[in-house]
């Protein structure tokens, strides 16, 4: 049992580094002085850490598909691929943050930590391997996206593309949650595998719940990837919160939520 759980912590290094990293700005932020030098080490410091983790995503990138921690993840070439896309995206838009004044210059270290905790998110959902822990991911990654769209402050219609966003990403989360417990309900299982498999033996009584309790799981997925006709909340979303913020939300959530897509088509669908 130990020797999985080690096992199972050697391939999740690139995640760990990026949680080591968010600490380390939170202590480092509480630690440096409010002002430009004090910005600009913290920016520094998440740089590097995004950096080493991309490092080590690109030596995992040739390592085989495993599944680790009991199956609830699957770190494969297409997970850890999705991932390097999104790590170097955040790097992008953090350097971008410093360069654009639609961040106030006192949330500029506040930007990296809430985009380094939605990449994480990000990475969760990448790589789940049942629905409870793509909801995890759904959930980590979309709660701190609503601060981020909410950071310019003296901008009304940034407040309004936040209030906005809580409103839509609440009601599909929950939409979302109530398909996977009738789709666990009727068939006994989370596990992605294991539903391929069940749902070659449902019955009509079955398939009739099934539809339903696939079109509202799909949902939650829709709206992360904002496709119709789940996409109403974009175009405001987008408008009102800073360049920065859209251009990371065009990157981190949409990847992250294609991936998922993405593999639940593949395994659940084609019994792969």
């Amino acid at each position: 049992m130990s020797a999985n759980i080690l096992a199972s912590v050697i391939r999740y290094i690139p995640e760990f580094i990026a949680i080591g990293t968010l600490v380390a700005l939170l202590f480092a932020e509480a630690s440096f002085k409010e002002n430009a030098k004090g910005r600009y080490l913290v920016q520094l410091l998440a740089v590097i850490g995004l950096l080493i983790c991309l490092i080590a995503l690109a030596l995992n990138l040739d390592e085989p598909g495993a599944t680790i921690f009991t199956n609830a993840l699957v770190i494969d070439p297409f997970s850890t691929f999705i991932k390097i896309i999104m790590v170097t995206g955040t790097i992008g838009t953090i350097y971008l943050s410093f360069l654009s004044e639609d961040i106030y210059g006192n949330l500029k270290s506040e930007f990296c930590i809430m985009s380094i905790g939605v990449l994480i998110g990000g990475m969760l959902l990448a790589s789940a391997n049942n629905m409870l822990t793509m909801y995890l991911g759904v959930e980590t990654l979309s709660v701190l996206s609503y601060v981020l769209a909410t950071m310019k402050k003296r901008d009304d219609r940034s407040a309004e593309a936040g209030l906005k966003y809580v409103l839509y990403g609440g009601l599909t989360s929950g939409i979302m949650l109530f398909g996977i417990s009738h789709i666990f309900g009727t068939l006994g299982t989370i596990q992605f595998v294991e539903l391929a498999s069940k749902l070659a033996h449902v019955d009509s009584f079955q398939i009739a719940i099934l539809s339903v309790s696939f079109i509202l799981f799909f949902a939650g997925i829709g709206y992360k990837i904002a496709c119709a006709p789940f996409h109403m909340w974009a175009p405001d979303v987008y408008e009102g919160a800073p360049i920065p913020v859209t251009t990371f939300f065009a990157i981190v959530p949409k990847m992250a939520g294609m991936a998922a897509l993405a593999r639940i088509s593949l395994t659940i669908f084609s019994g792969e």
